[in-house]
């Protein structure tokens, strides 16, 4: 549980309203076993796309969005890809890697999808997830 005690430095009211949505969702979740567990990277994922609901505005309309499969060392691996539907040919292209310490983060968590379509949309850059 993430502990708001009286220690905190000073902090914009949405950083402490987000934090204090995580605390409320994190104690509500039942026991979900060590870090790194299916289990846990369930709810995390959970606890995620709630908060992005909450505090992130949808995706932005006028953003393309391909599903597809890439060469994997053990295999292929699911990616997205994120471009401006003006976009026409070849395009910079930036590869976002999720967060969550190479063990919780997702290619299907909202925050994402909303990041990664925003930032294309602003940048002129596709973004391949």
């Amino acid at each position: 549980m993430i502990d708001l005690g009286d220690d905190l430095p000073p902090l914009d009211e949405p950083v402490l309203a987000w934090l204090r949505r995580t605390a409320e969702l994190t104690a509500a979740l039942p026991d979900a076993g060590p870090a790194g567990s299916p289990a846990r990277r369930r709810a995390a994922r959970e606890v995620s796309d709630i908060l992005a609901v909450e505090f992130t505005d949808p995706a932005p309309d006028g953003v393309r969005v391909d599903d597809l499969m890439v060469a994997g060392a053990e295999g292929p691996l699911r990616a997205r890809r994120f471009r401006s539907s003006a976009a026409a040919g070849p395009q910079p292209t930036m590869l976002w890697l999720h967060g969550g310490g190479w063990t919780e983060g997702t290619i299907d968590e909202i925050l994402n999808e909303r990041v990664c379509a925003d930032r294309a949309l602003r940048s002129g850059v596709q973004l391949i997830s």
